[in-house]
């Protein structure tokens, strides 16, 4: 072979190796980099202190109170009213108060089922987005021994919840 290109192999054959070395070792050291960072700042959140920051007063404020001041203004620009009570257990003198809501009735079964004037069984969500909660059908002689009146403002809705005795699925079986 020619001593020209036995040295050209040779010099190139020595750049790849040299290069590929290269890259390992850089490769390996700015991952080393990198993970160190990723630790650090891992670290500084972990360890962050609540920042300080002024509110519309000029009055500085940190930490927890920082996280209520956010919240009231979210409250106040939102028009949101934690004091508003959108559905609530009333009395049978409030119930009958002229608010333009229209009134449904719903009956209130002895084997927990709540069904509306149509014969439909209420789902527990149908019954929490209606009535708020489940808690009001805990309510039956509260006011009047076998009713519960409820308001819902939100829907403009009122609902007088009677008690039966009987078993829903009893007079499922009659009708069958």
């Amino acid at each position: 072979m020619n001593t020209k290109v036995l040295a050209f192999l040779s010099f190139s054959a020595g750049g790849l190796i040299g290069y590929l070395a290269a890259k390992k070792l850089l490769e390996d050291k700015y991952a080393q980099i990198a993970q160190e960072e990723i630790d650090s700042v891992k670290e500084a959140f972990c360890n962050i202190e609540p920042r300080e920051q002024k509110d519309v007063s000029g009055e500085t404020i940190v930490g927890e109170e920082l996280v209520e001041k956010a919240i009231g203004a979210f409250k106040k620009y939102s028009g949101y009213d934690e004091n508003a009570e959108t559905v609530r257990i009333v009395s049978p003198q409030e119930f009958d108060e002229e608010r333009g809501h229209d009134t449904f009735s719903l009956t209130y079964y002895a084997d927990d089922v709540l069904v509306d004037s149509s014969g439909h069984i209420l789902s527990d969500d149908e019954i929490i987005d209606m009535l708020g909660s489940l808690e009001c059908l805990e309510h039956f002689g509260e006011y009047e021994k076998n009713s519960v009146l409820v308001v819902n403002d939100r829907l403009k809705a009122d609902y007088e919840i009677l008690r039966d005795g009987k078993m829903y699925a009893d007079i499922l079986k009659a009708a069958l």
